[in-house]
């Protein structure tokens, strides 16, 4: 009562200006005069005021336990107005159906915020194909003017990755830095709650990097030649150690791109400077057998028999000789 009669306001009475709000809630809450009827004079009475212009009266966020001056209470990226009227989600949750996306990341790749699964799937692990292009601000830290590349991304995963991946120079830079390598080293992260099934990095050269006419490695073997001599390739922090992954070319358009399961650390490499540091000199032939000839040189596999083996070692009864195709990997490092 004593604050009361301070503010003018009064004692006996829980609405003083009779506009739909209590006293309290408006010096509390609002932030509108208990006095007027209508603080700012606009002709609508502070309690059909919508303050933070997000669809809601004041007095229906009041009502709801919504900031009166705040449009989007929970920060899920969606206004309260929105919530409530058209999405039929709880403006006080983040996630509302507590699949681990927000109400605001589902809309944008047109999930049902009020329900945890897709086709029998849940969200977070409902894969979606998405690009990311080159002018995305999710980039912007890699594509630089003074980076000799622009990068971009076709991935295929579970939330809205434009406003969640982060892309970044690699904090393991330093233990990759080489000169062979081409501008910067990127490190992409990605929510870890969230499923990643396929990346393809793309990387875009600008044009003065592509030419390398005159090459000794590039007259010995034309893989080298231009931009095929660029590779990808990714760093394993647990190994401390840099290897090449399957590179492509899209020669037209000065781009070499690479299709990868995971996020990580890469680069892009210019095989020629490699080459250079490891000491093998440009005319050294490195010599591959054709499928016809490897084929020929080939054992059948009728030379040999195949045995089942137990835990212990034992052999088993004699089986078919299998007749698929296996293929060994050597990683040599160097």
């Amino acid at each position: 009562d004593i604050f009361e009669e301070s503010l003018g306001t009064d004692i006996n009475k829980k609405d003083t200006d009779g506009d739909g709000l209590s006293d309290y809630e408006e010096y509390y809450i609002t932030g509108t005069d208990p006095l007027k009827i209508d603080t700012d004079g606009n002709g609508t009475s502070d309690a059909d005021e919508d303050t933070d212009s997000d669809g809601l009266t004041n007095a229906a966020e009041i009502q709801l336990g919504t900031q009166s001056y705040e449009a989007d209470s929970d920060y899920d990226g969606l206004n309260d107005g929105d919530e409530v009227n058209k999405y039929k989600t709880d403006p006080l949750k983040y996630d509302t159906d507590e699949d681990g996306l927000s109400d605001g990341d589902e809309i944008k790749i047109n999930l049902n915020p009020n329900s945890a699964s897709t086709n029998g799937v849940p969200d977070n692990e409902y894969c979606i194909e998405q690009t990311i292009s080159a002018d995305s601000e999710a980039l912007s830290e890699i594509n630089t003017e003074t980076n000799p590349y622009d990068m971009s991304l076709e991935i295929d995963a579970a939330g809205p990755v434009a406003s969640n991946i982060i892309v970044k120079k690699s904090s393991y830079s330093a233990a990759m830095s080489n000169d062979a390598i081409l501008g910067i080293c990127p490190e992409l992260v990605y929510d870890s709650d969230c499923k990643v099934e396929n990346v393809k990095l793309k990387f875009k050269l600008d044009e003065q990097y592509i030419p390398n006419e005159g090459s000794l490695y590039a007259a010995s073997n034309p893989e080298l030649a231009g931009i095929k001599r660029y590779n990808v390739f990714k760093y394993f922090e647990d190994e401390n150690i840099l290897l090449p992954v399957v590179t492509e070319f899209d020669v037209a358009n000065n781009t070499l791109y690479s299709e990868v399961d995971e996020l990580g650390s890469y680069c892009v490499m210019d095989m020629e400077k490699w080459l250079k540091s490891l000491g093998i000199e440009p005319d050294a032939e490195i010599e591959s057998l054709s499928v016809e000839e490897s084929q020929a040189q080939s054992i059948s596999a009728e030379d040999y028999q195949c045995f089942t083996v137990d835990e212990s070692g034992a052999l088993g009864d004699d089986v078919p000789s299998s007749k698929e195709a296996v293929n060994v990997v050597f990683i040599v490092d160097t």
